[in-house]
Parts: C-alpha cells; sequence; structure tokens
C-alpha cells in the first residue's frame, strides 16, 4: 500500500476499483456507505466529509467489499490526517440512498391496526348500511296455495337481523335461518314480513297463502274464525263453482 495522505487516497481507491472490476455505485450498495462519501473521496473534497470518527467507520466498509484491511488503511491514510474534522453534537451521518429506511415501531403498527379496521369495515359495511335481505322458501311472490291448515313458515335473512312476521318478533338462527308455525283460517292469510338492520334500515314485504279447504272444513272452521267467515268462504266456493260451470 503506497504511503502518503488522504489526498492519495483518492488514487488509490480508484486503483482498488479498477482491480476489482465494479464501480463506485456497486461498493455503495454492498457497504452500505453513502454513494455521494465515495465520490467526495475521489474528488478529493475533504472539507465536506463527515467527522473522523464516521469517516473510520466508512473506510471500514469499504475495504471490506473491496478486499482490503479496513484498519490498515485508515492508519496509512487518515488517522493523522490534519483535515479531517472533529465530532460534533449536530453531526449527522450521510444517508445511504440503497438503504431501506427504517420504521418507527409505533407507525407500523398503527397502520397495520388502521388498515385491518379498513378491511373489516370494507366486509362489513354491507350487511350493516345495505339493505335487509329477506329470502321465503315455501311462500311465492304471488298467492300461495294449500290444503294444509297448519303452515310452516320458512326462510332467511342477514345473520344480526331482525325479523317481525305480522308484528311479532322472530329469531332466526346464526345462520339467519328462520321458521314459524301458522294456523290458517280457510281463504286468503296476509302476512307482513319486515327484516331491520342494526342501523334501523328495514324491508317489508307482504304474502299471502290461500287455505283451500273441503266441505268437512268449513263445517268445522279452525278455532278463531268466525261464522261470518265460514258463510264468506262457502259463498266464494259455490260462486267459483258457479263460474266454472
Amino acid at each position: 500500500m503506497p504511503n502518503g495522505d488522504s489526498k492519495n487516497f483518492s488514487l488509490f481507491i480508484i486503483e482498488a476499483l479498477r482491480a476489482k472490476g465494479i464501480s463506485v455505485e456497486k461498493v455503495s450498495q454492498l457497504s452500505g456507505v453513502p454513494e455521494s462519501f465515495i465520490s467526495l473521496i475521489i474528488d478529493e473534497k475533504f472539507d465536506k466529509l463527515p467527522p473522523a470518527p464516521y469517516v473510520h467507520g466508512y473506510i471500514i466498509k469499504m475495504s471490506e467489499v473491496l478486499g482490503l484491511d479496513g484498519e490498515k488503511v485508515w492508519n496509512e491514510y487518515f488517522e493523522k490526517d490534519g483535515h479531517l474534522r472533529r465530532s460534533g453534537e449536530r453531526d449527522v451521518l450521510p444517508q445511504n440512498r440503497f438503504e431501506i429506511p427504517k420504521i418507527n415501531k409505533k407507525i407500523a403498527g398503527a397502520i397495520i391496526i388502521a388498515a385491518l379496521v379498513v378491511i373489516y369495515a370494507g366486509i362489513r359495511l354491507p350487511s350493516i348500511l345495505g339493505r335487509p335481505a329477506l329470502t321465503l322458501e315455501n311462500i311465492s311472490g304471488g298467492i300461495t296455495v294449500t290444503k294444509d291448515q297448519n303452515f310452516t313458515i320458512k326462510g332467511t335473512v342477514t345473520p344480526g337481523d331482525e325479523l317481525n312476521i305480522n308484528g311479532e318478533s322472530i329469531i332466526p338462527d346464526k345462520n339467519g335461518i328462520f321458521e314459524k308455525a301458522v294456523v290458517l283460517n280457510p281463504g286468503f292469510n296476509t302476512f307482513t314480513f319486515t327484516a331491520t338492520k342494526v342501523l334501523g334500515r328495514t324491508y317489508s314485504v307482504t304474502r299471502q297463502i290461500f287455505y283451500e279447504t273441503s266441505s268437512t272444513d268449513m263445517a268445522n272452521p279452525a278455532p278463531g274464525t268466525t261464522t261470518d267467515q265460514t258463510i264468506n268462504q262457502t259463498s266464494t266456493e259455490k260462486n267459483k263453482n258457479i263460474n266454472v260451470q
């Protein structure tokens, strides 16, 4: 290694780069030493170098990449050089543009939590703010006709939504499936279904079930059915027969 002051190091480092066959940019990437620092040495702008302790650390890192003895290089060229500045309280190391910036753990944690909240909200918002979903499995959109007086209404709502049938609260299971057993009166039976979301948005639909009775059923109406209802039903049945004929 040739003897001389720090200014001779510029020639020495150029020789080392050529011998190794790599560029200043590559040395910066491999060592973590800012490319600007290496350029200052090559350009012999020693007054703009950081204080001596920092220069020492950089020389060691560069020497490792170039296959040199870092301490020997430092002692030979820089240790007694009067041009290097002493370190002070406001001295800051130059940043390496290839170095991955450090992220504050608290900030990173807050970002992760915020991202999770946004994802969860994106998944849950439709079920909270959207229109309640209501599906009736065995009742059609028109008039449902049945000959069974005991009828079980089946359907589903969005899990978590409230359900009322003709003002009566129905509790679906965890999957939103519900069943409601009803006793039909002869003729038309009207049911209003109201589904309500957590924030109060509602959806209502009305469906009719026609209970088609036999003559025996008319003679023995269901409990709660008035005589007038039975008479009206009988008249309706007769009119239907007349119209058919």
